[in-house]
């Protein structure tokens, strides 16, 4: 977008254009049309051609020199017709870098003045102080900026402190009347930041993240937020024992409770009963949670193509019903367990940290022992199960997948990443090779095994995706003939000495093919034959 600014802007004073010729005779004196530039629009569509900057972030954070390109442009974005760009004023050290030579006043001087022309436009405004300059300054404090808000347009605030923000801009934040998000990050949370929570009680989202243990009397400043619907508290050392009492807040949506050093156990997330979506986490520690041990569990949604999707969470209505995504597709949910090293019962772990809602669509296990065959006897929550993903195992999958896929009668989806199978010299488990509703396979194996090869079995009569990751395949596995009905074919990350296009002919849906090939590989030929005959087939590459 700066070329195209800066070429039309060129265009516009004749800079750079070859001089006027003389008419011939015969030739018409008048002028010939002008080429129309950017400077021809209207302060109305200038402002919004130049407020679709905010959409490059390459861009964004250098607004400051399209002011400097005349007066003109200065004084249009600093109008309501660039309002959409001032959206968000964002502060940040890193994205001043290149000016860091230069003393507090002059880095921070002019952004504080254009944050007092365009503050009517503002709607939130992030700082990221990493430097104490700010607080130590009159000049530009966070203070300051907060002070050159204005309080009935200003809705979000996040400041991030690598040490401890001034008192002044702590309450400077009582006076926003219309704030609705708040977000901290300390070194330590002051006191002074629980005596202001009273003073803003329509809050609908919360976020605070320290490194050190939070202030007493924290928690129940937070509790008397009733309008809450966000809520994150991050903290290096242990959270306050009583989190249970957070269940309080009926109308949560969202939820983020993370610590460290000391095994806890969180409020359940099925007794709030609004909850969308939430991260719990127990660093270096175990967390206690249905009756299980594990160190993060994470419910997130996501549309139909896998995307996440919580910003659609946060603005759709009440209900237990699936959510619509902007495009219409259905928003479904997707519950991760990390770092499990004990699970009596999947049933009850499930009834603990599924809040109502609609049913869950994909489950992930990472980095923990698994599920085993006793733990999975008697579930039913998975019957809506339509992705599993197992990745980085402790121990071999075989127990997980024989526990968890014959309560999971409806899944379609199988992603196997970089696991320790007993089972692999046989290509894949035998429960896995049963399976007759798959429609996707992903194999990405943990050890290269050049005997390795995907075996025969009626899983590949419905497969339309099979994705075979770094298992030692030097040709096209013979048992691919099967899946008549495949439209991606992913073998990259192996070493192929051959390319069976006979094979490869025998698959009529195929439109993407994976293989790992450079312009002189001995492959190439028999690739250009693929590609030949089938010319709408797409090439993945790495």
């Amino acid at each position: 977008m700066g070329q195209w600014i800066s070429t039309s802007s060129a265009a516009s004073t004749g800079v750079g254009h070859a001089p006027r010729r003389r008419p011939r005779s015969g030739e018409s004196s008048e002028p010939a049309a002008r080429q129309l530039s950017i400077q021809d629009l209207p302060d109305s569509l200038l402002g919004h051609v130049l407020a679709l900057a905010a959409d490059d972030p390459q861009l964004h954070h250098r607004v400051l020199a399209l002011t400097l390109v005349c007066r003109r442009w200065n004084d249009v974005l600093r109008s309501p017709c660039a309002a959409l760009l001032w959206h968000t004023f964002a502060l940040k050290e890193q994205a001043d870098r290149h000016h860091l030579h230069l003393d507090v006043d002059a880095r921070y001087g002019a952004k504080l003045r254009l944050l007092e022309a365009v503050a009517p436009a503002v709607h939130a405004l992030e700082i990221h102080q990493g430097s104490p300059d700010l607080a130590e300054r009159s000049c530009a404090t966070v203070a300051g900026f907060l002070a050159a808000c204005d309080p009935a347009a200003l809705r979000c605030v996040m400041l991030h402190c690598d040490e401890q923000l001034p008192l002044s801009a702590l309450a400077t934040l009582r006076t926003l009347s219309a704030l609705q998000q708040l977000e901290l990050h300390e070194r330590r949370l002051q006191q002074a930041t629980v005596d202001l929570l009273p003073h803003l009680p329509q809050l609908r989202g919360l976020h605070f993240c320290a490194y050190h243990a939070f202030p007493d009397g924290l928690l129940d400043a937070v509790l008397n937020i009733k309008p809450l619907t966000k809520l994150g508290l991050v903290c290096n050392e242990p959270l306050p024992s009583d989190c249970s009492r957070l269940t309080a807040l009926s109308g949560l949506t969202a939820l983020t409770l993370m610590q460290a050093l000391k095994d806890w156990a969180p409020p359940p997330p099925a007794s709030f009963p609004a909850l969308e979506l939430y991260l719990l986490e127990s660093q270096m520690s175990g967390m206690q949670l249905g009756g299980a041990t594990l160190r993060r569990c994470h419910l997130s949604l996501e549309d139909g193509s896998g995307r996440q999707a919580a910003r659609h969470a946060h603005n759709s209505s009440g209900g237990t019903g699936q959510r619509q995504g902007s495009s219409g597709s259905t928003i479904c949910r997707h519950l991760s367990i990390e770092g499990t090293t004990s699970m009596p019962s999947l049933q009850a772990f499930l009834d603990a940290v599924l809040p109502p809602g609609p049913p869950l669509h994909a489950l992930t296990l990472f980095a923990g022992d698994g599920i085993q065959p006793a733990a999975a006897a008697g579930t039913t929550a998975l019957a809506s199960l339509h992705t599993l993903t197992l990745q980085q195992l402790y121990v071999p999958a075989d127990g997980s997948l024989a526990a968890l896929l014959p309560a999971a009668p409806n899944l379609r989806d199988l992603q196997l990443k970089f696991l320790d199978c007993e089972s692999d010299s046989n290509g894949l488990p035998a429960c896995v090779r049963a399976l007759t509703c798959l429609t996707r396979l992903e194999h990405r194996a943990y050890n290269s095994n050049p005997s390795w090869d995907l075996p025969p079995g009626p899983y590949l009569a419905g497969l339309r995706e099979l994705v075979l990751w770094r298992c030692s395949l030097a040709d096209v596995p013979a048992a691919v003939r099967a899946a008549t009905q495949l439209t991606l074919l992913d073998l990259r990350c192996n070493p192929l000495e051959r390319l069976d296009v006979a094979l490869l002919r025998r698959l009529p849906a195929l439109k993407q093919l994976g293989v790992d090939c450079g312009r002189h590989s001995p492959l190439q030929k028999a690739l250009d034959r693929v590609l030949a005959d089938r010319r709408h087939v797409r090439l993945l590459t790495s």
